[in-house]
């Protein structure tokens, strides 16, 4: 999200048929191809300056303007004015100083029209290009990292109707579009001049500003984040200005009257209010009125398929020194079955080398970018290649164990006592069970008395029903999740400090069904009537 300048655009419509040009002015509707950015899910589309070659741009909803990098500018021949200097206040990076191009050349959107041969889309008015530090992450589009130019807003067009189609991946102008089918979804004014959603969270309303620039589903804004925290239970994420937690516990969400469903939900520190992002955006197809400030979403045909992959971010460490990255794994878990045994070298990520990875964000970020990779929801599978010792392979990890798997078993164990902690060795899987557990223990066929007051401390030999002689973290919650979550007993196969063999059965606990936690009634002044 960017924000800062005030702009005076004007737009001019152009088709060109072989060497003629006319002006465009009546009624009209045109389309252009736009990609996904498959790490952060922007939206990004291709502009084009001074019929230079067309560079990708990020279409940020939440940016007032159009920006470029201090690379683009050069590469289109724009030139700076380093006198004319301006602040752009941007919530996640500070306060960045860029320079102001008020006459700058036109952007171009250029298409195809199968009947009319060539359309640009031009669009004229200042332009704020970046200084030469600052530093834009690239985006991933068809598993190729691409350097943006820039980005832009949706105020850039002028007072048009903008939809973004994810189901044809087109961006639609027109200066009128149908609404059939389409339902409006338009929050009070939240943020500045930004287009904002009215949001619901069981009991609670609120309107969120629509910011396909962050790579978020939804993200709550410090106050809302303590109204819900109720619902957000361990994080799994935490950076400095933002915390990631799963959001199973979530009452049901709803944008208008559409159910939204949300793998996650963060929330954040700058002073910004909730937030729809980037991921959020997804589930639908988006209209923009930009003369009438009214926002529409609609269904798509084909919804997409999200992944829940952040489990590998507690399996795998990568460590990096120098131009080397080393990658090592948790005991027992998929990772180190699947030959992650030790210390290895890290070669590549889903095919792309360490060297194109430092390159596009350098040394000390292939991390970063590891875990980007890690937390999208759009990408199904990680592929690692690595070589430990003198053996080179490949791992590919798919959506063995999701992480709403992982927080719901984990949840459902700390609620009801049954295992306080969970601890994995090279040789060792130990489990250790409160003294209020549930479990019942028995030695040789006869119930047994552990701990006492104390917690009980075993370690895992086998899980009866499994067909595993070394059960990994992955197999141990998939098999909890399996039974206790539907009301079914878990038998465990265990050795206590005596190496006396322990039969743990962990009885059936009744499911927690969701109208057994009823939502909170807000206090009135929180109530969005």
């Amino acid at each position: 999200m960017i924000r800062g300048m005030k702009l005076a655009i004007s737009v001019m419509l152009f088709i060109q048929v072989t060497s003629n040009i006319c002006v465009f002015s009546q009624a009209f509707s045109v389309s252009f191809p736009f990609e996904v950015d498959s790490l952060r899910g922007f939206v990004c589309i291709q502009l084009s300056i001074n019929e230079c070659e067309p560079r990708w741009f990020i279409l940020d909803t939440g940016a007032d303007g159009a920006y470029l990098t201090y690379e683009a500018a050069k590469h289109f021949g724009v030139s700076i004015d380093k006198r004319k200097q301006e602040t752009v206040s941007m919530p996640w990076h500070g306060e960045i100083k860029g320079y102001v191009v008020d006459q700058a050349p036109p952007l171009v959107l250029s298409t195809q029209l199968r009947r009319m041969g060539n359309f640009a889309y031009k669009i004229r008015g200042p332009i704020m290009i970046f200084p030469s530090d600052f530093r834009v992450d690239p985006v991933l589009i068809r598993g190729r990292f691409i350097q943006p130019a820039g980005a832009v807003g949706l105020n850039i067009f002028g007072e048009q109707v903008i939809r973004i189609c994810y189901d044809t991946q087109t961006l639609t102008i027109a200066n009128d579009l149908s609404r059939e089918s389409w339902i409006e979804v338009t929050g009070k004014p939240c943020h500045k001049e930004f287009f904002c959603a009215r949001i619901t969270v069981g009991d609670y309303t609120f309107d969120a500003f629509i910011d396909s620039g962050l790579n978020a589903e939804l993200s709550l804004s410090r106050d809302w984040g303590e109204r819900l925290k109720q619902y957000l239970w361990r994080p799994f994420m935490e950076f400095d200005t933002r915390t990631l937690y799963d959001a199973f516990l979530l009452p049901p969400v709803k944008i208008g009257e559409i159910t939204l469903p949300l793998l996650r939900v963060e929330t954040h520190t700058p002073d910004l209010p909730p937030i729809l992002g980037s991921f959020g955006m997804l589930h639908f197809n988006w209209q923009f009125d930009c003369s009438e400030r009214r926002v529409y979403v609609q269904l798509r045909r084909n919804p997409p398929r999200l992944y829940c992959k952040a489990h590998l971010l507690r399996i795998i460490l990568i460590e990096c020194s120098g131009n080397e990255c080393t990658i090592v794994s948790v005991p027992r878990s998929e990772a180190e079955r699947a030959g992650i045994a030790g210390e290895c070298a890290l070669l590549a990520i889903n095919d792309i080398s360490l060297r194109e990875i430092q390159e596009h964000f350098g040394t000390q970020r292939v991390v970063d970018f590891y875990q980007s990779l890690v937390l999208s929801p759009i990408i199904g599978q990680v592929r690692l290649r690595v070589r430990c010792n003198d053996d080179l392979k490949e791992v590919v990890f798919g959506n063995m164990l999701s992480l709403r798997e992982q927080t719901i078993v984990s949840y459902f164990i700390s609620k009801n006592k049954i295992i306080s902690g969970i601890e994995t060795y090279d040789n060792d899987f130990v489990l250790r069970f409160p003294p209020e557990s549930p479990a019942k223990f028995s030695i040789e066929g006869k119930p047994v008395q552990l701990g006492g007051k104390d917690e009980v401390i075993l370690h895992l030999i086998r899980i009866v029903g499994l067909d595993s002689d070394r059960p990994t973290i992955e197999e141990f919650f998939l098999h909890l999740h399996k039974h206790l979550l539907q009301g079914k007993p878990v038998q465990l196969v265990c050795k206590d400090d005596k190496g006396r063999e322990v039969l743990v059965e962990i009885p059936a606990v009744e499911p927690q069904k969701a109208e057994d936690t009823p939502s909170p009634v807000p206090p009135k002044e929180t109530r969005d009537e």
